[in-house]
């Protein structure tokens, strides 16, 4: 045996040359040729696909409102940029190696897609409203099940319900859930995260709490929204201040808050609620606190970025742009101007554009978390006969194969790779590189399985319309595997057909139900009809609604209650009906609680939305198609007794006298107005004094012409609709 090749004179040749691809005896080996073509590909494809996705700087991860809402992500040096997925996403959070979204396009279900690559995955068939991951487990609001509390496990198991009660908002503590219970007048609750120990916490109408050590602060609207706290068992409850906030945070021992009592300013208390301070003399929107500095949208100096230490002094502006959005990372501040995505120093230097692209909700990933992740494909390595290279020599250099075996598992990692990423045509390759080798590999043809019908994991082939029994690749694949994996893949296709008849089977019973409801419906509807008029309480969808006006085949109704607080748009900038969010939302969101018949029953409708006649500057707009909608600035005075003192301009002032610069009209109808739960004001879809404002009525009855700030958050919301009959 021969240490140098006989034919080249070059290769060392023990029992093949690795240059020439002869033999010791002089014959050509088939095989090396074979090989050495498969470890070509490695190197030119694999290899290069594997770089692809290195990333050594920070990323941005933002929804794209010029795409539609979509998910990208983009360094921070504004390059590769990337959409991650085609769904439309509501609220969003990164956990470890992983982005959990809310996908408006599959009706708000949860999904979760690896930051690095696009494999999709749905955790939850249920309709979500908001969510919070603790550990390995999802915390959400079930809107399908009448906004129940419930949890699953991150990769979809184990779902459990934990509260019967109707929820708004929740945060989940250590083993305890904290939630507003909206079924008890939105009192704060607690509960064990396994469903047991219920508690009622307060008495009060509760919204934005926060929960810090053993206290829960939270604004009381029974009290104007100021800020109380109460022990997380429910003891001790205080009212920190006089002040009327706008938002409010808890640092360390103090709450910061901005002042709507003093023009937005921004100030701040002791948790004891001694020492209150104001700290900045501007009218702020939004502010955010890192590093004992406070960083705040400055609407005194047309939104611009400022900052100003915790204690109020050193305030600086930090820049000129219009700013609608801002996160802060490291030493950098992030912000969006609505139309692209800028990053400056927390100093405001160094000021560069990210991307082009109008920016909505975003969050910014550093390069700590990638260095701490192992889940990059280039950070992985490649197992050769068992032993994991590291990232610096799987980046250097493809390491030479001494066996068909090392190159066929290389082989078989990278078509998964390529099926992970959906690069079939890539897959089949390698497949087809690995039968060159090895024609009877099993694992090739399930490979060449998962490519056929656009499957990215072997495991989700059990999620496959058809079964998949009849298919070549899968025949060729049982043929040649031993009996465990002969019996798995048997195990697929049995999973499917189970599947196929559960769902048949689902199917003939939700039909025969929906025929049953139809039936009762039907008969609800005979029984309320003969007596039906103006003023009557009817029942429809989950609220009660009073009948405001009957026509030929259809009633105008609105509800009875109030049904939750909400700003009428969630910026505070120039608005109508038309391009407000509570219009979105009303249509949207708050449609789906009806159920599929029922949104049949909801005519949709043309809405005349016309200017305030007391107010020149506020504007209508264009007149809308809508579904749900709130009543008009006449509607509310023609539907509720019909004074005309609207239309006649009979303006009263705060003392309910006549006045010619009044605001208000007050009448004998004026109870005819209250909400049954009758705590808060309720909005109406004119404008007010301008189009930053829109008109609201008082809990008292009385209608505000000259309207609140459109984003209000204490609101209260009376959905109208036509109601087919």
């Amino acid at each position: 045996m021969s240490e140098i090749c006989a034919v080249c004179e070059k290769g060392k040749c023990p029992t093949i040359c690795e240059i020439c691809g002869f033999s010791d005896n002089g014959v050509i080996n088939r095989d090396f040729f074979i090989l050495k073509d498969a470890k070509y590909w490695l190197e030119t494809v694999v290899k290069p696909y594997r770089m692809q996705w290195e990333v050594k700087d920070d990323r941005v991860f933002y929804i794209n409102k010029s795409d539609n809402y979509k998910l990208y992500r983009i360094c921070v040096n504004g390059t590769s940029k990337q959409k991650l997925s085609d769904d439309d996403i509501s609220n969003y959070e990164i956990i470890n190696d992983r982005l959990y979204y809310i996908n408006k396009s599959d009706n708000y279900k949860l999904y979760r897609i690896c930051l690095n690559k696009t494999d999709r995955q749905k955790i939850s068939d249920d309709i979500i409203d908001s969510f919070e991951i603790v550990k390995d487990l999802v915390y959400y609001i079930n809107k399908g099940d009448g906004y129940k509390l419930y949890r699953i496990c991150i990769n979809g198991t184990n779902r459990q319900k934990i509260s019967d009660d109707n929820i708004s908002s929740f945060k989940i503590v250590n083993d305890r859930a904290y939630y507003i219970n909206k079924s008890d007048g939105y009192k704060l609750y607690g509960i064990c995260v396994d469903g047991t120990d219920r508690r009622q916490l307060n008495d009060d109408w509760s919204v934005s709490f926060y929960v810090v050590g053993n206290w829960i602060f939270y604004n009381n609207t029974n009290d104007e929204i100021k800020i109380y706290k109460i022990r997380k068992d429910g003891i001790d409850r205080q009212k920190l201040m006089d002040d009327i906030p706008h938002r409010f945070k808890v640092i360390d021992n103090w709450v910061f808050y901005i002042n709507k009592s003093d023009e937005n300013k921004l100030y701040r208390v002791c948790v004891d609620g001694t020492n209150r301070q104001k700290l900045s003399d501007d009218d702020i929107s939004n502010f955010k606190i890192a590093n004992n500095l406070v960083f705040f949208i400055n609407k005194s100096d047309d939104y611009k970025l400022y900052r100003i230490c915790v204690n109020g002094t050193n305030r600086q502006k930090l820049s000129d742009d219009d700013i609608s959005n801002f996160e802060i990372a490291n030493d950098w501040v992030y912000y969006s101007d609505e139309r692209k995505l800028y990053r400056i120093l927390v100093d405001g230097t160094a000021k560069q554009k990210i991307n082009d692209d109008k920016s909505s909700d975003f969050i910014i990933i550093t390069s700590d978390l990638e260095e701490n992740s192992n889940y990059y494909n280039n950070k992985e390595g490649i197992k050769i006969n068992g032993k994991l290279l590291s990232p610096e020599e799987t980046k250097s250099n493809i390491v030479e194969m001494q066996s068909r075996q090392s190159i066929i598992d290389l082989l078989l990692e990278g078509v998964f790779m390529f099926l992970e990423d959906g690069e079939w045509s890539q897959a089949v390759e390698g497949c087809e590189r690995i039968h060159d080798t090895d024609p009877e590999n099993p694992m090739a043809y399930v490979g060449k399985l998962c490519a056929e019908l656009k499957v990215r994991y072997e495991a989700d082939l059990t999620n496959c319309k058809h079964p998949i029994d009849n298919l070549v690749n899968f025949k060729k694949a049982l043929h040649f595997s031993n009996t465990s994996f002969k019996a798995k893949l048997i195990g697929y296709n049995e999973a499917i057909n189970e599947r196929i008849v559960k769902e048949k089977r689902k199917a003939q019973e939700c039909f025969a139900e929906q025929v049953r409801q139809k039936q009762l419906e039907r008969q609800e509807w005979e029984r309320l009809l003969p007596a039906l008029k103006i003023g009557s309480i009817i029942p429809f969808g989950k609220y009660k609604w009073r009948v405001l006006d009957l026509q030929s085949g259809k009633a105008l109704i609105i509800t009875e209650d109030i049904i939750e607080a909400r700003p009428y748009n969630t910026y505070d900038n120039i608005v109508t009906w038309e391009t407000c969010t509570l219009r979105k939302y009303l249509n949207n969101d708050f449609l789906q609680i009806f159920s599929i018949k029922e949104q049949e029953k909801i005519i949709e409708t043309k809405i005349r939305n016309s200017h305030n006649m007391w107010y020149v500057a506020g504007n209508g707009c264009n007149d809308t198609s809508d579904k749900i909608f709130l009543l008009s600035l006449d509607e509310v005075d023609i539907y509720f007794g019909n004074s005309g003192d609207y239309q006649n301009k009979r303006r009263k002032g705060f003392n309910g006298e006549y006045q010619d610069n009044g605001y208000l009209f007050s009448n004998i109808y004026n109870n005819n107005r209250v909400a049954m739960n009758n705590n808060r004001n309720w909005w109406l879809r004119s404008s007010g004094t301008t189009n930053l404002s829109a008109a609201t009525v008082y809990n008292d009855g009385v209608v505000n012409v000259s309207g609140s700030e459109v984003n209000w958050s204490s609101g209260g919301v009376r959905p109208a609709l036509w109601l087919k009959l």
